[in-house]
């Protein structure tokens, strides 16, 4: 640790004299600044792919956008999936181009929008954004995988859309010492439920120890204590 301090020296005597609250908000700020650059590099992409980009270099899109961005082809592919996720559902580019989804966050849930949850998620789409607006980038990973583990068990149900309450269920399981819950319930029961967590534990003080808990954070520990 002191080690890496020494080698920022220089960066640390710019930050001389500041209080930690103030370097706390210069993060902040940088934080903003990189997920403005995330939405401008989409832009740059999108138009580029309307002018006929990709077709210009007569490679792939991925390795394309990739050399166009300087950026490696992971984050390529990434960036590629966001941009088709919101070409097929206009709310969703809102949320992404507006910043009220980070694009971190779209690139997290874009991966388990896949063709046979398209449909799923047409209907979910308006909670979902909701959700993901809350959400940092290691929250998304679980709730996009607890989102495709429901609309998997949604596909997989002969049921009809009209037996809804018939295919209620909440279920649990402990993997790699972490316990997971997903569940499908129904609109009326899944509002009360939220309704009760959320007057339980209301949002935390932004100065307290560690920093204010995360709205599912806070549902965690309202249920919690419920039980």
């Amino acid at each position: 640790h002191v080690s890496i301090v020494h080698m920022f020296g220089s960066g640390r005597d710019q930050f001389e004299g500041w209080t930690h609250d103030a370097i706390a908000d210069h993060a902040a700020g940088l934080r903003a600044t990189r997920e403005h650059l995330e939405r401008e590099q989409l832009a740059v992409v999108a138009a580029w792919w309307a002018a006929g980009g990709p077709d210009s270099v007569c490679v792939g899109i991925v390795r394309a956008t990739a050399a166009l961005l300087g950026v490696a082809d992971r984050d390529a592919r990434a960036m590629v999936r966001v941009l088709r996720w919101c070409n097929r559902y206009p709310a969703t580019a809102d949320a992404v181009h507006s910043g009220a989804v980070p694009v971190a966050v779209a690139a997290v849930f874009a991966r388990v929008v896949t063709p046979p949850r398209r449909e799923i998620y047409t209907r979910h789409e308006p909670a979902v954004l909701a959700d993901l607006a809350t959400l940092r980038v290691d929250e998304a990973e679980r709730y996009a995988a607890a989102w495709a583990d429901a609309a998997d068990d949604e596909l997989s149900d002969p049921t009809s859309l009209d037996d809804e309450y018939e295919k209620r269920g909440l279920w649990a399981s402990t993997v790699g010492g972490e316990g997971h819950m997903r569940g499908l319930l129904t609109p009326d029961a899944l509002a009360e439920i939220l309704s009760v967590l959320d007057a339980m534990i209301p949002p935390d003080a932004l100065d307290i120890p560690g920093g204010p808990r995360t709205l599912a954070q806070r549902r965690h520990d309202a249920l919690a204590d419920l039980a």
